[in-house]
């Protein structure tokens, strides 16, 4: 593992599971805490117990399509910066996550703590949603980062149109070289395992989409490509699920774990995306970046792109 391939961690993330899952709550549970906003469309919501990350995402009454095996899950936040490792007074990160360095998550960290809500407002008649949270550090046992992250959410039809900001107030004030930030990451049930985008060089052309399957070649575990369209979407055997659009960036990264075609939002198969920006992430820092997540078949999702 690099820090040319900063990306390579997630392959350890998706294939290893929680280390002190326990009996402890996993996100989007039954008895989560939950924030809810739908239209006539869709319904989303957010766990309040880990930080507000989206948990769920279907139409009005349609099934979950967003994987909660652990907390490093779900759709939400995620950031990296130095030093690599990262410690704390009396603390260090497991051996197999020392090279995430600096990483604060919005719903959590391995240890299945939630990170702190410290706001939030709902406009149910708008289909919005604002909140703020504490992230923790991942790869840590109940460790807050130093900084804040914002989410504001609006349900546009079958859309959900979510802005984010980081708000950095570090102690460590030392320069960390760039990293890829996750914006954001995504993760989807095993249902849908067909991972979809355009990569070619006639983009909104309706050029035919390529279909992204298996292990790439090389050492690493997921594909690595540039979305020309700023998109990509894992669909199930129907052709309908769920894609993500970044405007800001045309490199993506992503892929299928697990066993295709099953799998519930609890089990670990689960289908990964990430649009990705090469970032450095100073001390003080305020970073903001926007998405869409949308519901439907290829041919809505890439209409609505």
């Amino acid at each position: 593992m690099t820090r040319s391939h900063a990306w390579f961690w997630l392959a350890v993330l998706i294939l290893s599971a929680s280390a002190a899952a326990g009996d402890k709550p996993r996100p989007g549970a039954p008895e989560a805490r939950m924030a809810w906003i739908e239209n006539a469309a869709v319904k989303l919501g957010c766990d309040l117990d880990f930080g507000g990350a989206i948990t769920w995402f279907s139409l009005k009454n349609g099934p979950n399509v967003i994987n909660n095996f652990d907390a490093g899950r779900q759709v939400q936040m995620s950031f990296y910066g130095g030093p690599v490792p990262f410690t704390v007074p009396g603390q260090e990160p497991a051996p197999h996550w020392k090279h995430l360095g600096w990483n604060p998550i919005q719903a959590g960290d391995d240890f299945r703590h939630g990170s702190r809500v410290i706001s939030y407002e709902i406009d149910p008649a708008a289909g919005t949603l604002k909140l703020r949270c504490v992230p923790l550090q991942w790869p840590l046992n109940q460790v807050e980062g130093e900084c804040e992250f914002a989410v504001e959410i609006a349900l546009h039809g079958a859309t959900a149109n979510v802005h984010c900001r980081l708000e950095n107030h570090r102690s460590d004030q030392a320069w960390y070289p760039a990293r890829h930030q996750e914006l954001p990451a995504v993760y989807v049930n095993g249902r849908y395992h067909r991972l979809a985008t355009y990569s070619g060089e006639a983009p909104f052309t309706g050029a035919e989409l390529s279909y992204l399957s298996g292990r790439p070649p090389g050492p690493a575990p997921w594909h690595l490509w540039t979305a020309t369209e700023r998109w990509a979407a894992f669909v199930g055997d129907d052709g309908w699920g769920l894609g993500v659009w970044n405007p800001a960036t045309t490199c993506f990264t992503g892929g299928f774990d697990g066993k295709p075609g099953t799998g519930g939002t609890a089990d670990p198969s689960t289908g990964y995306i990430a649009p990705l920006r090469n970032e450095i992430l100073d001390a003080s820092i305020i970073y903001g970046y926007e998405y869409d997540l949308i519901l439907g078949s290829l041919n809505e999702i890439r209409a609505h792109v």
